[in-house]
């Protein structure tokens, strides 16, 4: 039985927008006069995919036409977007023949396409939907992405690929041109096509699927061998005769056996080829055998049966249907005679080896022109064009069950469809005082060019021709251009409206001159050229309306999915039970139990019977009303006037009108007084009726969606693509128009009867003032009327306000945003209280989609294509899951789930239930504007969710407005509904970032089982809730900086907060931060001293001092302790709870020391956080704290060695980072100069790396033993120093060798580097010595060395010093030396040696105008006798070992010191030098001084006697000098006097060593004796 008895309604969808298509070209072998010799009629047809259990095949469908010589193929989809779906192909001079065929074959692999044209056949594969899909469950695919089409592929070189055709020779058939065609794909793949004659015969051809070429033919003609021979011996006469009565149904003359229409069919594994003739027989031709196995009279056994027929204006219609197990097939015959037309349906059966036909059912048709019709085993639906050009789609309900019962329906058992209503002129409201209908306000330019430009309602190409109809261009202009270069639609709405202004101006200029019109002329010109164009749009949109054919639907053809119309293509829904009644002429007539399956309609069936009366009674008004009269109420109410005073006003104008035109004149003939005659109880009727309108079915708290469940996952994934393609949405969204305007007329006529009552009821008052016959007083009794006044007008008052809403959502344009372009719209757009309450994977809005269709949508279809769809989906899948019996249906298949559907859709937008859904999509979608008006639209009269609404009104203004004064009040008004709009209340529960276990407990119940309604006692907002809320709005107003706003917010939050909520230290954070932000120093100290957690106060003093710092507030900075206590005071009593911050003082310098430590000094030499330092310093200088001011120096001195110095960067960053930390050791020597000397200490901690255990027990001496808890003492070996002490000197070293580095640096920018500042003490001090600063690398070492007691570290400065000064000597070495960059040579008494002495001291030389030679002298003798250690020589030989190997003598000062110090190691010297004549001398000198000749000046006490003490000569020296001389004694004489001197002197010197000795012996043995 039918699924649907309430009818369909048409539904076009939006097809503005022109589409891609790919054409391509196939010459068959046609020629332009093969074109002309047939015209084959315009058809249209369809497929629909087998499988709909999967949502890429369900309600998927293919369809075509075919104009000529051209096929058009289209794929479309309710559940998926599909790419490529668009092609056309262009058969060339060849015209394509009815009987196109689409088959699935290979298993689900390719969809097989099969057409025929006059001179060739066509086997064209494509890839199956399961092919294209088969990965889908590895990946994850959401149901607004595109996917391509089975025409995706499609290529010209596939199309002309020889295996994929054959070219018919149409010599065979006597070089005539079939007229019509059939085709099947046989079981075994091979292509069948049967084409038809007008000879009668029939050409039958195989084309199989893999041998190229290989296809077989054969020719169908006359029905049996009896046949051929009857027609060989009757004359012609009597065979017409024969063939006109039926007897013999063969009339070859005529050409009876004419097939008008094929269809092939396989009945027990062989494929029959069924052809309905033009004498009224159906054939039944064996494909296998080619022989006619069944020849019958169609209508035999009927009323027509041997009744003389003649043919009707239209030839016959053959199609067939297959049962829903697809195990029978059915034929449908429409068969056309001039005096009446039949449908016959068949089906074909074996018995005892004769195939026979069995009638099911004979309908007879209206008489109409019969376009196409498509049938299944429970109903056919049939097109039709009526007399006056209009279009006429009906159906009616059959049962074709497997017995033989044949059923007969008369023509009054059609149903009509519902069919939409062409675009009409522009309507301007009316008013009672403008009777022409035109409301002056109103902009003739913005009412038309909305109107026109409306999404769905003219394509862009019908608006593109209308425009060059318009513009009187010969030959069309834009009319023959192809759908690809049609403009933008913004572009074509410019153009529009300049050829309008144009034409304006020229009409006026023509009939008033330049510029001289008047207002009122000036309009009437406009509205005439805008109506104009208007008319062309219409006129070319009802062209390309007409109807070519239907796609038949899924599930065995339960009705027809879509209506294929010139350029349209539109579709078929399921009409509920108050469309249906509204659009039935009489709904008085329908039987109560005809609604019995209907939840409300079906309880009472006499209540039902009078509620159909009233739907009749107000269908009449809906008719006899002025549309001007309906326009004016919705612009009223639109206004926001009440429907309750703008109807009353309406219908007391009515009942006084007294002309003859009077609406509800009770003597027309149509006066709906008629219909409420028989009504037996108006109050209850009335009340049916308003319990049907309510959309939600009183059952608000429905659509408050809950956790998914996970179980139910895999049925969401397929209920997750119903209807979400773009084709699918728009459906979905004009449908849901079509319902909306449906009841909103019904509750504006409803109301307008309501108060026809209260007006007639109380005195009998009549229609046009008079009483009697006319009043409606005695349809209803006083009781009722005041429950009319007081109940039913105030329900009507509401639905209709609601629909009036509803109304405006599926008809507002609106344009898709474009993705958050920066992060704050991106944050805006995840804010917690716009994402919180959407299911799981909610969509975001299709923008790509829209910019593919233009980028014009309703706002019900933004709304579909975003959250609408995915909250649709989860509520079917929970009423699904509930097994509702009005859900039971629901199978995701677009007939039974389509009417469910739509009702969801349009309660998630219905105002009046507890979802906030639809706002919130509002505001995520940013469509800043359209909330604005769609909250003026439920100001007035909507209590739910008005809170919630204020909110999002607020942020709307605040976010797109900028209106941020607006927003805060509304805000702030919308803090009343935080306990009672669920949206508020649960929105914020959920997102709690800190959930309180047991706080409040009856609230949250209260929400999460949806107790709290509108229409119950408001309970007092909860603190808790109010403080949350709060936060939320405070971080939207923070994210857009409104400053002051956040601090208001903050403190009104803190005023309503429980004294211990948690989130109280938040807020007092808040109003900190928005304090220092503005600058508000007081204001600032004050809301950090209210704060009641500690950790929260550091945390704000720290942002305090930083903020102060940054903004150059040092004076406040260094008096803030000061001001943190006088806010302690201001606020008497001090701190709150959470005690006190002790020493402000200590608080302030330990978070700048933080931050002085968290500053990078790596950087930049102008970052300002460098002088966080320095501030310390002046900051504990001030307070007195030396220690203190020369810790913080000596830590940014530390940390510049070790971040910047240490870092690979230029040398200017080093220099810099030198001088710095140079100057701060100075300021911290300073620092310590202040301090007692016993308090003249730093400590400085240590690495972890260089913590060591003490090695030297002495390093205890002194010390109190350290002892554990139990009185142990803690070994002195297990103890590791943490820090060390850094005394006075300790940073005057570090000091003297960072101003040494500084000097390098200054005169040679090379040692500006890693390697060069990275270097040990002795080897600075050599660089030192390098660059000439002898005096600074002595008095460095000394201070370095200072403990040492010897001077090892001065050898290398005074070698270099010695190297100087023996390079100035006039006959020096002339090789130069490089020092600092510097020659130090050449020219013996150059600027480079002042240069040289420039860089140390001369000050102790006490030395005038000497030259530079002498002073470099003078200077080393000075450098040699200061650091030279007593009783020592290492500098002086040093010295003089370097002068000597420079081959430079020794200067007197050194000598004669020298020879003080140590003889022994001089003669050693020269000995070394080879300098034996220089060593020669002072031996001899040496000797002489023993024997008493110049002792003085060799050091020694007294020459040798035997009275002085012992005196000890380097003797072995001696000798060798000995040695060396006489081996030179044969070369030089000079040597061989000095070695004979020398030997004499010894010589000498031993004989007097001798007596000595002998009188001493002497002495000592006198000494013994006596």
């Amino acid at each position: 039985m039918d699924d649907m008895p309430m009818g369909f309604k048409e539904v076009i969808p939006d097809q503005t927008y022109p589409s891609k298509w790919k054409e391509f070209i196939i010459n068959a072998g046609g020629t332009q006069s093969t074109l002309q010799d047939i015209k084959v009629p315009e058809r249209a047809g369809g497929f629909s995919y087998k499988d709909s259990s999967k949502h890429y095949t369900r309600n998927r469908f293919i369809y075509w036409r075919i104009t000529g010589d051209v096929l058009e193929l289209v794929e479309q989809s309710l559940e998926i977007n599909l790419t490529g779906n668009h092609v056309r192909y262009k058969f060339q001079d060849t015209a394509v023949l009815e009987g196109l065929g689409i088959h699935e074959a290979g298993g689900g692999t390719s969809v097989v396409l099969l057409v025929a044209t006059v001179s060739s056949v066509h086997r064209l594969t494509f890839p199956h939907p399961d092919l294209i899909h088969k990965k889908d469950h590895l990946s994850s695919h959401h149901p607004e992405m595109s996917v391509p089409s089975i025409f995706a592929e499609a290529s010209q070189s596939a199309a002309r690929d020889p295996a994929t055709f054959h070219v018919i020779n149409n010599a065979s058939t006597n070089s005539m041109l079939p007229h019509t065609s059939a085709s099947w794909l046989s079981a075994n793949d091979d292509a069948l096509f049967a084409l038809a004659y007008a000879s009668g015969s029939v050409l039958l051809l195989s084309m199989g699927s893999s041998h190229i070429g290989l296809v077989t033919s054969a020719e169908l003609k006359q029905t049996s061998v009896i046949n051929r021979l009857w027609s060989g011996f009757m004359p012609e006469a009597l065979r017409s005769r024969a063939g006109a009565s039926g007897n013999f149904g063969v009339n070859f003359g005529s050409g009876g056996e004419v097939a008008m229409g094929m269809v092939m069919h396989p009945i027990a594994n062989e494929t029959f080829l069924f052809c309905l003739c033009r004498d009224g027989r159906l054939r039944m031709w064996s494909t296998a055998h080619k022989e006619c196995k069944l020849a019958t009279y169609v209508l035999e056994g009927t009323a027509e049966s041997g009744r003389r027929l003649l043919q009707g204006t239209q030839n016959h219609m053959l199609r067939k249907a297959v049962s829903s197990d697809g195990n029978t097939v059915f034929l449908g015959a429409y068969m056309c005679f001039s005096n009446e037309c039949a449908f016959c349906v068949l089906k074909p059966v074996l018995e005892s080896g004769i195939y026979q036909l069995i009638r099911l059912a004979t309908i007879y048709a209206p008489e109409h022109d019969l376009v196409d019709f498509q049938f299944s085993q429970f109903r056919l639906w049939a097109v039709w064009t009526v007399s006056d050009g209009s279009m006429l789609v009906s159906s009616i309900l059959m049962e074709l069950g497997e017995g033989r019962a044949s059923a007969q329906r008369s023509q009054d058992d059609w149903e009509p469809a519902i069919l939409e209503t062409p675009p009409q002129g522009l309507l301007f409201p009316w008013s009672p005082a403008n009777e022409e209908g035109v409301d002056p306000t109103t902009d003739p330019r913005h009412a038309y060019l909305a109107h026109i430009f409306h999404p769905g309602r003219f394509p862009l190409a019908v608006i593109a021709k209308a425009l060059a109809v318009y513009r009187r261009v010969p030959g069309g202009g834009l009319v023959g251009q192809p759908q690809e270069s049609i403009p933008p639609a913004a572009v074509l709405r410019d153009r529009v409206s300049m050829a309008v202004d144009s034409d304006i101006r020229m009409e006026l200029s023509g009939e008033c001159g330049e510029y001289v019109a008047g207002d009122e002329e000036y309009r009437e010109v406009s509205m005439r050229c805008w109506a104009r164009l208007l008319l062309c749009c219409e006129q070319y949109q009802e062209a390309g309306a007409r109807p070519m054919g239907l796609v038949p639907g899924d599930g065995g053809l339960r009705s027809p999915l879509a209506l294929i119309r010139r350029s349209q293509l539109s579709l078929f829904r399921p009409a509920d039970a108050l469309e249906y009644l509204a659009s039935l002429d009489e709904p008085a007539s329908v039987p109560p139990a005809y609604f019995a399956s209907t939840p409300i309609l079906g309880k009472d069936p006499q209540v039902c019977s009078d509620m159909c009366r009233v739907v009749g009674a107000l269908a009449v008004l809906e008719k006899r009303l002025p549309n001007g009269l309906k326009a004016a109420f919705e612009c009223d109410l639109h206004r926001l006037r009440s429907p309750d005073s703008a109807m009353a006003h309406i219908a007391h104008a009515l009942l006084c009108d007294s002309s003859g035109e009077n609406v509800l004149d009770p003597c027309a003939p149509d006066s709906f007084w008629k219909c409420l005659e028989d009504v037996k109880n108006m109050y209850a009727a009335m009340l049916m009726l308003l319990k049907a309108l309510t959309l939600d079915h009183d059952q608000p708290n429905d659509l408050i969606l809950e956790d998914p469940d996970p179980s139910s996952s895999r049925v969401m994934m397929s209920v997750n693509y119903l209807f979400s393609s773009q084709l699918g949405i728009s459906m979905i969204a004009e449908s849901l128009h079509q319902i909306a305007v449906v009841r909103f007329s019904m509750c504006r006529n409803l109301l307008l009867l309501q108060h026809l009552i209260l007006e007639c009821s109380g005195d009998g008052v009549g229609f046009g003032g008079s009483s009697g016959a006319g009043s409606l007083g005695p349809l209803i009794d006083e009781e009722h009327v005041n429950g009319v006044r007081s109940d039913l007008i105030p329900r009507t008052t509401l639905l209709t306000q609601a629909y009036l809403l509803l109304k405006w959502v599926t008809e507002t344009p609106c344009a898709p945003n474009p993705p958050p372009s920066n992060s704050l719209e991106n944050s805006l757009e995840q804010m917690t209280l716009l994402r919180e309450s959407r299911p799981s994977g909610s969509r975001v809005p299709m923008v790509h989609a829209a910019q593919g269709r233009g980028g014009a949508w309703t706002l019900a279809e933004l709304f579909l294509a975003c959250e609408g769809g995915q909250h649709a989906h989860a509520l079917s899948l929970r009423l699904l899951d509930r097994g509702q019996p009005s859900t039971s249906l629901f199978s995701c298949q677009w007939h039974t789930a389509m009417l469910p559907y739509i009702t969801l859709v349009g309660q998630l937008i219905w105002p009046i239930s507890r979802n906030f859904i639809f706002p919130e999509f509002l505001l995520s979608s940013r469509q800043y504007v359209l909330i604005q008006e769609y909250v003026r639209l439920l100001q007035s009269w909507c209590e739910w969710n008005s809170c919630s609404r204020k909110f999002m009104l607020g942020v709307a203004l605040l976010i797109g407005g900028g209106e941020c004064d607006k927003a805060y009040d509304l805000v702030v008004q919308a803090a009343e509904g935080v306990g009672t709009d669920h949206f508020m209340a649960s929105a914020l529960l959920q997102h709690s970032s800190k959930p309180q276990k047991g706080l409040y407990p009856n609230l949250r119940t209260e929400v999460e089982c949806g107790g709290l309604s509108a229409e119950e006692e408001d309970p007092p907002p909860s603190a808790r809730l109010l403080v949350l809320y709060y936060l939320q709005v405070i971080k939207l107003f923070d994210q857009l900086g409104y400053h002051d706003r956040v601090i208001a917010l903050a403190k009104t939050a803190i005023t309503v907060a429980d004294p211990h909520d948690p989130d109280l230290p938040t807020l007092h954070s808040i109003m900190f931060r928005e304090h220092l932000r503005l600058g508000h120093w007081s204001e600032a100290q004050e809301a950090l001293v209210s704060n009641p957690e500690g950790d929260r106060r550091r945390d704000c003093l720290r942002q305090l001092v930083t903020a102060l710092w940054e903004r150059g507030e040092l004076r406040t900075l260094v008096n803030l302790p000061s001001g943190v206590s006088a806010a302690k005071g201001r606020l008497g009593g001090g701190w709150r709870r959470g005690g006190t911050i002790r020493g402000e003082e200590e608080e302030v310098e330990t978070v700048l020391e933080a931050r002085a430590r968290a500053i990078d000094l790596s950087g930049s030499r102008t970052s300002a956080g460098h002088s966080y330092y320095d501030f310390l310093y002046a900051f504990h200088i001030t307070k007195g704290n030396m220690r203190k001011a020369a810790c913080v120096m000596y830590e940014q001195a530390m940390r510049l060695e070790q971040e910047v110095m240490g870092c690979r960067d230029g040398g200017r960053s080093w220099s810099w980072a030198l001088d710095k930390r140079a100057r701060c050791l100075l300021a911290c020597l300073n620092a310590l100069c202040l301090v007692q000397k016993r308090y003249a200490w730093i400590v400085k901690p240590l690495p972890r790396g260089e913590a060591s255990p003490f090695q030297d027990g002495s390093s205890f001496e002194g010390r109190t033993p350290k002892r554990h808890r139990d009185g142990e003492e803690v070994l002195q070996s297990r103890m590791k120093r943490q820090v060390e002490v850094l005394e006075y000197k300790d940073i005057k070293k570090e000091y003297e060798v960072v101003i040494a580095r500084l000097k390098l640096i200054k005169y040679n920018p090379d040692h500006a580097t890693v390697t060069g500042l990275a270097r040990s003490e002795e080897e600075l001090l050599g660089e030192l010595a390098k660059a000439g600063m002898y005096d600074n690398a002595l008095r460095l070492g000394a201070l370095l060395f200072e403990g040492r007691t010897d001077c090892e570290w001065a050898v290398g400065i005074l070698e270099t010093a010695a190297s100087a000064c023996v390079r100035l000597l006039p006959n020096g070495p002339s090789s130069g030396f490089a020092c600092a960059g510097t020659e130090i040579g050449g020219s013996r008494d150059s600027m480079s040696a002042w240069d040289m002495l420039a860089d140390n001291d001369l000050s102790m030389l006490g030395v005038g105008d000497a030259p530079a030679v002498s002073l470099s002298w003078k200077l080393l003798e000075h450098f040699v006798n200061k650091y030279e250690t007593p009783g020592q020589t290492i500098l002086h030989k040093a010295v003089a070992t370097k002068i000597l190997s420079m081959g430079a003598f020794l200067p007197h000062w050194l000598l004669a010191s020298y020879k003080r110090r140590d003889p022994s190691e001089l003669l050693r010297i020269f000995l070394e030098a080879g300098r034996l004549s220089e060593g020669g001398s002072l031996a001899i000198e040496c000797v002489w001084a023993a024997l008493g000749k110049g002792t003085e000046c060799w050091g020694l006490e007294s020459a040798i006697h035997a009275n002085k003490p012992q005196l000890c000569l380097p003797h072995g020296t001696f000798h060798l000098y000995l040695l060396e001389l006489g081996d030179a004694t044969p070369t030089d004489p000079e040597y061989e006097q000095l070695h004979k001197d020398l030997k004499d002197v010894l010589t000498l010197y031993l004989r007097t060593v001798t007596q000595v000795s002998v009188e001493m012996a002497n002495q000592k043995a006198k000494l013994a004796s006596g």
